[in-house]
């Protein structure tokens, strides 16, 4: 049976929707009306070190005097409605240093508008660079804190040494010395508000350089669809407050810190709190004393979240010769904080008790990746789509107990279902298929995927979404084989999950059986028919209630329940329950 809806739908909920409303809603509006002078939208007044600021025709040119500096923005818009227009396209803001003792400087940029819920965008570019006797290239760090959030449109251009964008402010001494920690390096990002975000569009560019630089973007919501080359670190972090140490070597230490009331410092937003589906690449590092991370840290309060690494992505560092590079790695923590580098043991202390999920999907990872989450962690490769590794992959999950008690999985589709559909669309398929060597052929090329998953992931579950490549018996029988197989050939290691559950599911459905025999000695699972609520809703021939009491009937390890049934909270106690007594919460698998 063919559905509309895509299995991504139970994972994830798309956030650059209104992104990217407000990145078009906000040009036609700024060109009805002549631009003030100047690149940046707003007055700036040193309140920290020194230096000047001149502003030309679409030109802003910031002069850093002092080894540190802090720099208050206050925008023109002051009174408006909305996004503001702080950097139009096509000007040029430009960051130097100037007749200091040294050449490295390092500025704070707090954009503060009157009414601080409004967010900011930058549509033009925005240059920091060393200035020497002989030569100029890029260098000093800029960071920029705008309380009501950070968007960067698909016109914006960064090419700096080391920028962070964030709805943090950060602890600063009004003499400008420093706002690290005693500069050590260790930067303390303060509690932002609630659901705020820093979102990079798609056609966006940053480029860090200098060697050893670092890209950092720091919020409760994070979304990175741009395009970013990093000759050092990446850090993406959602959550409301954390401490942040950027080491020389690249080995970070990212801490979600507790607020003042003791309460979690995890991320205020919900759902898919970071999102990455742009491109993040950038030169080889140096194992021990350059070493090139991306790292994406997402840790909950007691609402549960979800870090989506969505399809098309590219992640990962240069590729010298056949392989990559050892020090260069991709490192994905949901619900943990990071430790020199690697994710920590347990999880956060600063966080909540939400689960954390992590989803990846096919994308080309050139560096070893390694992800790990304090819910369930899930690779879903569909028909037609490709993920390449060019080293180690590496994922762990934890049991939650609830709804997802399997700790990670890889998902393979495309051996017998396309678009949830038959391998086969029509009378026409037919001979092709046939030629092709028929059911014998397609038997003989799932048993092969299936070996090659297993021994590409030792120890990471290998589910299959079980539909007959045709209808009929022989396509039935054909699929029991190769359930078969699996499970005799990978035992504990092969799963699979049925994609139809309803409230009168009944071990009599071949599937549902399967699952009920095989729940003791492999990770099997359901996911539901369709959400409870819009015109299908009759298809889960029943209450949500009682399809969960049925997938607990036939002992499945989980159940994939819908976005608009979990977010709805007459449902929680029911979820709550049957995440309970699922068959794998009660093994603790």
């Amino acid at each position: 049976m063919r559905r509309n809806r895509s299995r991504s739908e139970l994972l994830a909920v798309s956030s650059m929707a209104v992104a990217s409303g407000l990145f078009a809603g906000a040009t036609p509006a700024q060109a009805q009306v002549a631009l003030p002078n100047g690149s940046y939208q707003a007055n700036g007044s040193f309140i920290g070190g020194g230096g000047t600021i001149t502003t030309g025709a679409g030109t802003t040119d910031i002069a850093v005097r002092t080894p540190v500096a802090v720099i208050n923005w206050s925008p023109f818009d002051a009174s408006g409605n909305g996004v503001i227009n702080f950097q139009p396209k096509d000007t040029t803001a430009t960051f130097h240093n100037a007749g200091f003792g040294g050449d490295n400087f390092a500025v704070l940029n707090r954009i503060v508008n009157v009414d601080t819920s409004r967010p900011i965008v930058f549509n033009g570019t925005t240059i920091s660079q060393i200035q020497g006797d002989v030569s100029t290239g890029p260098g000093g760090t800029v960071f920029f804190y705008s309380p009501g959030g950070i968007l960067v449109g698909p016109t914006a251009v960064f090419d700096v040494g080391n920028l962070v964008l964030t709805t943090s402010d950060l602890a600063y001494d009004a003499s400008g010395n420093t706002f690290d920690t005693n500069g050590t390096g260790v930067y303390k990002f303060l509690p932002a508000k609630p659901g705020t975000s820093v979102e990079i569009a798609k056609g966006a560019s940053i480029t860090s350089g200098g060697g050893s630089s670092y890209v950092a973007l720091v919020a409760p919501k994070v979304v990175q669809s741009g395009t970013l080359n990093v000759d050092g670190s990446v850090a993406l972090v959602a959550a409301d407050a954390a401490t942040i140490q950027f080491s020389p070597d690249g080995l970070f230490s990212i801490t979600i810190d507790k607020l003042s009331d003791g309460s979690s410092g995890g991320t205020s937003a919900t759902g898919t709190v970071l999102t990455s589906d742009g491109s993040i690449t950038g030169p080889v590092g140096t194992a021990g004393t350059a070493n090139h991370r991306i790292y994406m840290v997402a840790v909950p309060k007691n609402d549960a979240i979800t870090l989506a690494i969505s399809g098309g992505n590219s992640l990962g560092f240069d590729i010298a010769g056949k392989a990559d590079v050892v020090g260069n790695s991709i490192v994905l923590s949901s619900g943990f904080d990071i430790v020199a580098g690697q994710a920590a043991d347990t999880r956060s202390a600063g966080g909540g008790t939400g689960q954390a999920d992590l989803v990846l999907h096919p994308g080309n990872y050139t560096s070893a990746v390694s992800g790990k989450a304090t819910g369930q962690a899930l690779l879903t490769v569909a028909a037609g789509e490709t993920a390449n590794f060019a080293s180690d992959f590496t994922l762990a999950g934890t049991n939650s107990g609830v709804l997802f008690p399997v700790a990670a999985q890889i998902t393979v589709t495309g051996m017998g279902a396309t678009g949830e559909s038959y391998f086969l669309h029509g009378q026409e398929d037919i001979p092709k298929f046939d030629a092709a060597g028929g059911l014998p052929a397609w038997q003989k090329g799932a048993e092969a995927i299936i070996d090659m998953y297993a021994k590409a992931f030792p120890t990471t579950p290998i589910i299959l979404p079980a539909g007959a490549p045709i209808p009929g018996n022989a396509g039935e029988a054909a699929l029991r084989q190769v359930l078969d197989y699996g499970f005799g050939r990978h035992p504990r290691h092969f799963g699979l999950i049925q994609c139809g559950l309803n409230a009168g599911a009944k071990a009599q459905f071949y599937l549902n059986g399967i699952i009920q025999s095989r729940s003791d000695q492999s990770p099997v699972g359901l996911q539901m028919a369709w959400s409870s609520k819009g015109n299908n809703a009759k298809l889960l021939k029943g209450t949500l209630r009682e399809a969960l009491d049925r997938g607990v009937e036939l002992k499945a390890h989980w159940i994939e329940v819908y976005a608009d049934d979990v977010r709805d909270p007459a449902n929680s106690k029911d979820l709550e329950q049957a995440g309970k007594t699922l068959k794998g919460a009660r093994r603790g698998n």
